[in-house]
């Protein structure tokens, strides 16, 4: 009689006991196997879940974040190169030892009257800046940016908004009556500076998006001229983020010109969304451009209890989202509610950080859900 070598079945049992043994234990064997992977999937899950973020610089082979993303527009420009981009995960040590705002400066020397210590002294003296950050948790799940548009026309608002203390970036105008001086005086403070790309509107010529504008009939050409000059104008910028072309932003190929050009200068680019039906996002991705869309306008409508909303309603996203993405203006009403609110957010454990590291980590977070998807896919199809 022939035996079954993998399950040795005593003498004397039934041809059909015996089909039934060899059954169930080909049963328990793909039971354990299924246990087997499924803790191995577990395990993946656990590595990329998002409170464990990559806290490694970017690799030297990474495309869209390669060591040279930030690097100068040129070499040659007179007004010096641009901040540095923290790395995630490392953000509290990075700004405790760069010029990018030396984390709790200002906020410390309220809380305590402990002498200063003498490294950040030396370090404040060379570098020249004023620590921007105010102290918040140590790195959580949840990441928020907030852009303020419209920097270029109001020093005085300028200086006010630098003394926010937190990790904002704010996006340029070209060629207003101080739009350079405004972004060297916010880079020297240690804040991230963007682009603020004028764009057609639907409603053009009623609303005029200004000098430097990217229109919907221009020649690509003429695209690319624009685009060029307008980052030009504007030191130490990291990024590009449209001002109005809810007209502009639906055209195809308008977008990959201007979006061709900002990925050849190393930039990042911010959907400001100024139109539902907006491509520019979708072209940005597609075109593996550093990219991110806004998420709330925290000022469509200049009025206190309106900003107020808008707030609530951006504090209450980012507790849900791991990042967040809202976009204001440089206006008085504004950086009130900014500076009463804020703290908010900190007290909920939310990571407030400049736009070039929301983008990362939405990458990130991207990548950990296609994991989840891939494991569960991997789970199911063992079955």
């Amino acid at each position: 009689m022939m035996h079954d070598q993998s399950l040795p079945i005593p003498e004397g049992i039934s041809f059909r006991k015996r089909k039934i043994i060899r059954i169930r234990f080909a049963h328990i064997m793909s039971f354990l196997g299924f246990i087997l992977l499924s803790g191995a999937s577990l395990l993946a899950l656990l590595v990329l879940a998002p409170s464990t973020f990559d806290t490694r610089p970017p690799s030297a082979d990474s495309k869209a974040w390669s060591t040279a993303a930030f690097s100068p527009l040129d070499a040659k420009k007179p007004h010096g190169t641009r901040p540095e981009v923290i790395p995630p995960g490392k953000a509290d040590d990075a700004r405790n030892r760069t010029p990018l705002a030396e984390a709790n400066l200002s906020v410390a020397r309220k809380e305590s009257s402990a002498p200063k210590d003498s490294s950040q002294s030396e370090a404040r003296s060379k570098t020249g800046t004023a620590g921007i950050i105010a102290r918040q948790p140590a790195m959580g799940n949840h990441y928020a940016a907030i852009i303020i548009d419209d920097v270029g026309s109001d020093m005085d608002l300028v200086k006010k908004a630098a003394r926010l203390h937190y990790a904002l970036t704010f996006s340029v105008l070209p060629y207003r009556t101080c739009s350079t001086k405004s972004a060297e005086f916010l880079h020297e403070k240690g804040y991230e500076i963007l682009v603020h790309l004028p764009m057609e509107p639907i409603e053009f010529p009623q609303q005029n998006p200004g000098r430097g504008a990217v229109m919907a009939g221009m020649s690509r050409s003429a695209i690319r001229s624009a685009v060029e000059n307008d980052i030009e104008s504007v030191p130490f910028a990291v990024g590009v983020n449209n001002h109005m072309g809810s007209k502009a932003t639906q055209i195809p190929a308008v977008m990959r010109e201007v979006l061709s050009l900002v990925q050849s200068r190393k930039l990042f680019f911010v959907d400001s969304m100024t139109s539902p039906d907006s491509i520019a996002f979708e072209t940005a991705r597609a075109m593996n451009v550093p990219s991110f869309q806004r998420q709330i306008f925290l000022d469509h409508e200049m009025d206190v209890s309106h900003v107020e909303r808008q707030f609530s309603a951006f504090r209450d996203l980012a507790r849900k989202e791991t990042v967040t993405l809202a976009i204001g203006h440089l206006h008085p009403v504004t950086l009130e509610v900014l500076r009463k609110r804020l703290p908010e957010l900190v007290s909920d454990g939310i990571q407030i950080i400049f736009a070039s590291n929301l983008i990362r980590y939405r990458e990130q977070e991207e990548k950990r859900k296609d994991s989840i998807r891939y494991a569960k896919r991997t789970v199911e199809n063992s079955r």
